[in-house]
């Protein structure tokens, strides 16, 4: 009896959460997630407050050239869960990672969002072939 109880305590632990110290442990996560998709998608990773991920949703998938989310479409998930934070991502099936003005625009009203929500948007990441670029690291004024 007792070790069936140790058995289903065991079982039903929670597993420990992928934790993202950085831009290289979510870039290198990405590249596993978005490798050989040939449509754009575009993914939240809800974290905790220590970047503990909770849960990755794709928010919008598109054709080879583009995906359109709305910032609401973007942040809901995060939301839903209590995230503390979040990453966004997505990538360019073309396999040049070059964030687009588009991207750029967008991730300023995500950003603002984040900020009304109390949600940190830690990094908006785009993906190419085997490379991934950081808009935070790109943009001048994160």
């Amino acid at each position: 009896m007792a070790a069936l109880r140790r058995a289903l305590e065991i079982a039903l632990r929670p597993a420990p959460r992928t934790i993202i110290r950085g831009v290289d442990d979510a870039k290198a996560w990405l590249l596993a997630y978005y490798a050989g998709r040939a449509q754009e998608e575009m993914v939240v990773l809800s974290l905790t407050v220590k970047h503990a991920i909770i849960r990755h949703d794709v928010v919008a998938v598109g054709s080879v050239s583009s995906a359109d989310p709305t910032v609401a479409d973007v942040v809901r998930p995060a939301i839903r869960c209590g995230a503390g934070a979040m990453i966004v991502a997505h990538n360019h099936p073309s396999g040049d990672a070059t964030p687009s003005p588009e991207d750029v625009a967008f991730t300023r009203r995500l950003r603002e969002a984040g900020r009304v929500m109390g949600i940190d948007v830690v990094d908006h990441l785009v993906v190419g072939a085997g490379e991934v670029v950081s808009l935070r690291e790109r943009m001048s004024a994160w």
